[in-house]
């Protein structure tokens, strides 16, 4: 009955927000919930319909998502600018959506009468009502009889408020060491949620207490979901710091490192004195010690859920594993040690996520670097004609589908002796002999054709040579110097980017028809041709790249010209 009740009241809610548009045109309204999940499924169904029969005018478009999804989704949607118009929402979050404006006013929407006062001063905000009510969860309060009779305390009535609990507790705590004052049956879970206002459970907690040139005591959370705004310039790091009990600092940002600001937590010590400032505590040797000793038990317990559980880290990666090549590529470096065995990337091989340990147990014996191809898609990755070699020989190649992936992997440079190598950057060096002595021969005989191909191009490639490995393929670019051609998309996005170009490099295959073609324009003195042929190839070795070309327009005009 009481999910029946939830789901009319959000549905009275909806009829409240769009009545003023009932008789203009037809509306249609979106409304997310997760509380009809499972057995009320049917029966929400069948209430929109005797709603929108009643009210022809309007449509209800539900977005039935389950609850361990549900918040994700919606997290999504509101940051996104496309959020329901009526959308089911827990006590635990309230607050914080109602503070980024993602809640509308409903003052004069809702009668008040309907409610207790308390009721609505929940979901009220400077005199204003951002939210209706749709249900409680009943708490109650046990007192043990023998124990109240003892101290010689009343019994709590419904006049009680927390001081009232707290006195009584301290006078039932002194009659004995085995004696308590009040039990609270709360979980670390449930303090989490309730602390840090989240709707799932953390990955992992983490307990610490630590004596010595740093005495403290920290209880830590890692989330088991990325805050909506966790990602953007607003969104504040830190764990709340407590002297000997009473809080200094709300959020103490100095206590942990930027790639560990996904944490969050709380951390007492009786080191630090009450009356330290927020700019003394910068200063602090103390706190100073504390955040290395954080950092060292973050990154131990990091470790252990990816060795002893790896659905959960492979969950926390997915949420978090950005932040850690953030802080590799931010330091430039100086973290690598520490966050290296962190690291995780998609197997073209293995098609799952994979440590750089893993990848590196299983390469062959002959296996000289640890390949990767940087892009947008696995899939389109997988396919490129260099890809389709490092494979071809038995090794493995990363597939780094994240902006800051190639950048962490250039910073670091290598990992335990074995150095990255972008397959798109550069000579791989995985010809055969008799290969290499076929395109040494192949470039001197067509050193006049490359050399038109290069003019025709009008400095759009560095160079023009031959690729004897391309197998199917007839083209690709590759790139030279420290700016592959991914580094150039995203760079490129940034501002004041303009002419950041990474050298190219375009590469034939000798074996390929297309090549034929080619050299047989080129042997007729047919220089238009030839032209066109270059700027075909060099256009289709931009599309394989993931990259654009410039003229779409004149592309296909120029296939068609070709075909004809």
């Amino acid at each position: 009955m009481k999910k029946l009740v939830s789901l009319i009241l959000a549905l009275a809610v909806a009829l409240s927000l769009t009545g003023a548009a009932f008789a203009e045109e037809p509306v249609t309204i979106t409304y997310a919930t997760f509380s009809a999940s499972g057995a009320q499924e049917e029966t929400l169904k069948k209430m929109v319909e005797v709603f929108e029969e009643k009210n022809p005018d309007i449509k209800v478009d539900v977005q039935l998502t389950g609850y361990d999804d549900y918040f994700t989704k919606l997290a999504t949607t509101v940051g996104g600018g496309n959020a329901p118009d009526v959308f089911e929402m827990n006590m635990e979050n309230f607050l914080a959506y109602m503070l980024r404006g993602a809640c509308a006013d409903l003052t004069g929407l809702v009668d008040p009468a309907s409610y207790s006062e308390g009721t609505l001063s929940a979901v009220s905000s400077d005199g204003k009502l951002y939210a209706v009510p749709m249900s409680f969860s009943t708490c109650v309060l046990f007192y043990n009889k023998a124990l109240f009779d003892q101290a010689g305390i009343d019994y709590p009535d419904d006049t009680w408020t927390w001081t009232e609990a707290q006195a009584a507790a301290e006078k039932i705590r002194a009659l004995g060491d085995d004696i308590w004052g009040y039990y609270q049956p709360i979980s670390y879970n449930e303090f989490y949620k309730s602390k840090f206002m989240d709707y799932t459970d953390p990955l992992r907690v983490i307990t610490s207490r630590t004596e010595g040139t740093a005495t403290y005591t920290a209880l830590l959370f890692i989330p088991g979901s990325t805050p909506y705004d966790y990602y953007t310039k607003e969104y504040e790091k830190g764990l709340a710091l407590y002297a000997s009990g009473v809080m200094i600092m709300e959020k103490c940002g100095d206590l942990l490192p930027d790639y560990f600001s996904f944490v969050k937590g709380v951390v007492d010590s009786e080191d630090l004195s009450l009356n330290i400032s927020r700019e003394t505590l910068q200063k602090d040797n103390q706190l100073k010690l504390m955040r290395n000793s954080l950092e060292k038990k973050i990154k131990n317990e990091l470790h252990a859920m990816l060795v002893n559980d790896r659905e959960k880290y492979e969950t926390f990666w997915k949420s978090f594993g950005r932040q850690i090549k953030f802080g590799i590529y931010g330091d430039y470096g100086m973290h690598k040690d520490l966050l290296g065995d962190l690291l995780m990337f998609y197997s073209a091989k293995e098609k799952k996520l994979v440590t750089l340990d893993e990848y590196i147990e299983k390469m062959p014996e002959d296996q000289k670097f640890i390949y990767f191809a940087a892009g947008d898609d696995t899939d389109r990755l997988s396919k490129l004609p260099n890809a389709q070699l490092v494979l071809s020989k038995g090794y493995d190649l990363l597939l780094c589908t994240e902006d800051v992936d190639e950048f962490c992997l250039q910073v670091m440079h290598e990992y335990k002796e074995k150095t990255f190598q972008n397959i798109n950057a550069g000579d791989l060096g995985l010809e055969t002999e008799d290969e290499k002595k076929a395109a040494e021969a192949a470039e001197t005989e067509n050193k006049d054709l490359f050399e038109e191909i290069k003019k025709d191009l009008n400095g759009k490639v560095k160079e023009v040579k031959v690729n004897p490995t391309l197998q199917e393929h007839p083209v690709t670019l590759t790139a030279e110097g420290g700016i592959s051609m991914e580094m150039e998309k995203v760079l490129r996005r940034m501002p004041n980017a303009e002419g950041v170009e990474s050298t190219k490099v375009l590469e034939l295959n000798p074996n390929h028809t297309v090549f034929a073609a080619l050299k047989a324009a080129h042997a007729a003195g047919d220089a238009d041709k030839v032209a066109k042929y270059a700027e075909l190839l060099y256009d289709q070795a931009l599309l394989i790249a993931g990259l654009p070309i410039e003229d779409p327009v004149a592309y296909a005009q120029l296939v068609c010209g070709l075909m004809q």
